[in-house]
């Protein structure tokens, strides 16, 4: 896995390669797009988190690659690399490309349709108490079932209170 967090003033020579200087020579560095392509010989997964942080011009240039098309290497010389076999591209945000609403995500971006349309989207919730109460046995062996629920209680009102899910709309700017 090939994974970055994206901000407002990411670059594409970060997300695509730059020059370098090592050893006196000039050398090119790719970054984790190509790496991720397979350009070193070990393909992957591209995982772009907080997507909707950055700029929009920087997701739509890769339109073509995310379409399975060669990605071109202009700084490079004009290189062309091919997507390996097992190379894939995955993201994670918070507003659906849609920029920040209610205040909450205020640096998340409104994207367009020509980057948005390119990809599956799943929105993942919390988990149900049972699944949660799972999870935390696992991580906490030994803690008593009764301090569980309470936690998983008060995690939910919490939960309830941020996402206005009660009929009264959101009462917290933040959760914990």
């Amino acid at each position: 896995v090939y994974e970055k967090s994206c901000y407002e003033m990411m670059e594409y020579s970060e997300i695509i390669g730059h020059y370098t200087l090592m050893g006196g020579n000039t050398i090119y560095s790719y970054g984790i797009l190509p790496r991720a392509m397979g350009v070193e010989g070990q393909p992957g997964v591209l995982l772009l988190n907080e997507v909707d942080r950055a700029n929009e011009g920087l997701l739509t240039s890769m339109n073509e690659v995310l379409c399975g098309r060669p990605l071109t290497l202009d700084g490079n010389g004009g290189e062309i690399i091919k997507p390996e076999k097992g190379f894939r591209f995955c993201a994670t945000g918070n507003t659906n490309l849609l920029g920040g609403d209610q205040h909450i995500y205020t640096s998340a971006k409104r994207h367009d349709l020509s980057f948005s349309d390119r990809l599956w989207k799943a929105k993942v919730m919390y988990p149900d108490a049972e699944t949660e109460k799972g999870i935390l046995q696992n991580i906490l062996p030994g803690l008593p079932e009764t301090n569980i629920d309470l936690m998983i209680r008060i995690a939910n009102n919490i939960r309830d209170l941020f996402m206005g899910t009660k009929d009264e709309g959101p009462e917290l700017e933040i959760t914990m």
